[in-house]
């Protein structure tokens, strides 16, 4: 997909992902693509915003102080929780009983930085790779 932006445009999103990670954020919002464009001079963007009396200074404080505030309200790792959380429980388990349970007995968390899993989630390769994995090397399933 990135080899249809502009080189402008995958200079200015190079430039929002490192400020993003500048300040301590681990995931690109739109507030950081703003950052990106103010960072870039060469963009018709960098001009427009600066007539409108917009730096780069200040909109990192403010991208900075919106995510301090909100810092509470956005957690990826509770929404994955939560999804995970419905996912088990729709086959019988209920994660809060496995997490104390292992809690009590590790005295550790086990949704201690549940959302920066090694891998991503799901098994390596997904779905397509499960299907592969049933049928023989000739492409026919087992035992048929």
């Amino acid at each position: 997909m990135l080899h249809q932006f502009t080189r402008d445009n995958r200079t200015t999103l190079a430039f929002a992902y490192q400020e993003a990670a500048d300040l301590g954020h681990t995931t690109l919002g739109n507030d950081h693509l703003i950052l990106g464009m103010l960072c870039n001079a060469r963009l018709s963007a960098f001009g427009i915003l600066g007539e409108q009396g917009l730096t780069l200074p200040q909109a990192r404080e403010v991208v900075r102080a919106h995510h301090e505030a909100n810092a509470a309200d956005s957690d990826p790792d509770k929404d994955r929780i939560d999804e995970d959380r419905d996912a088990l429980a729709a086959i019988g388990i209920d994660l809060d009983r496995v997490r104390e349970a292992v809690k009590g007995a590790f005295g550790d968390d086990i949704t201690d930085n549940w959302g920066k899993r090694r891998g991503g989630r799901g098994r390596p390769g997904g779905p397509e790779r499960a299907e592969r994995s049933e049928r023989g090397p000739h492409g026919r399933r087992h035992g048929g």
